[in-house]
């Protein structure tokens, strides 16, 4: 997929989730609707967008350690009333399991960001076509946005030794210790999860040294 090609994804808006690439959410559907959308989006190869929108409630705005393994997300909502941010995350379903009154769960590993350009639909489910959201090139040297990652990868090495001693094996091993820049930006969000508003706003930021400064802000206003 170039990044100026348009793609055709079912949206699905959940208040308070914000999902980012490079990460993996687990759903528990069972409104019909929804799982008609994700029978869609399984039978046809379709995309799955996942949205924060404009009219959820706010959490608090302090950095939550993830436990391990992640809870599913139950949603029992009419989310036909709530407004979808423009900037998401999509991927591919993954059906885990389908219960026999016809709940469904599945994951999410979500690939792209992706930014709304129009709405095709709205019933059944809404789907939408969207762009690729891609970062523009960084304005700082190499060696600046190095130890802008540097900084930040102890940060949360600390936090999560006295928090969860679990979690911090996880960030010691190489895979984690080699993220790049850009791939923290987004991956720090599987285990650390501040106020939504917030991480949307670290989503829909298009370099990479701007989501890092924001997510410094966010460890330092709550610590």
């Amino acid at each position: 997929m170039s990044q100026h090609e348009s793609i055709e994804v079912a949206l699905f808006p959940i208040p308070g989730m914000v999902a980012f690439p490079g990460t993996t959410a687990p759903l528990h559907v069972f409104e019909p609707r929804y799982r008609a959308m994700i029978n869609h989006c399984l039978d046809t190869g379709a995309l799955l967008a996942v949205s924060h929108t404009r009219k959820a409630l706010h959490a608090n705005s302090s950095p939550k350690i993830k436990k391990i393994p992640v809870n599913s997300l139950d949603l029992n909502s009419n989310l036909q009333t709530y407004e979808a941010f423009e900037v998401f995350s999509a991927g591919n379903c993954e059906l885990i399991e389908t219960t026999e009154d016809g709940r469904m769960h599945v994951d999410i590993p979500f690939k792209h960001r992706l930014r709304q350009l129009e709405v095709i639909q709205q019933v059944p489910f809404k789907t939408v076509r969207c762009e690729i959201f891609e970062d523009a090139e960084s304005l700082l040297a190499p060696q600046q946005l190095d130890d802008m990652l540097a900084g930040l990868q102890q940060l949360v090495l600390a936090l999560s030794q006295k928090a969860n001693p679990e979690l911090h094996a996880v960030l010691m091993q190489d895979d984690w210790q080699n993220l790049s820049a850009k791939a923290f930006s987004f991956q720090l969000f599987t285990y650390f999860k501040f106020e939504p508003d917030f991480m949307q706003t670290v989503l829909e930021q298009d370099r990479v040294e701007d989501r890092l400064r924001l997510i410094w802000q966010g460890f330092s206003h709550s610590i």
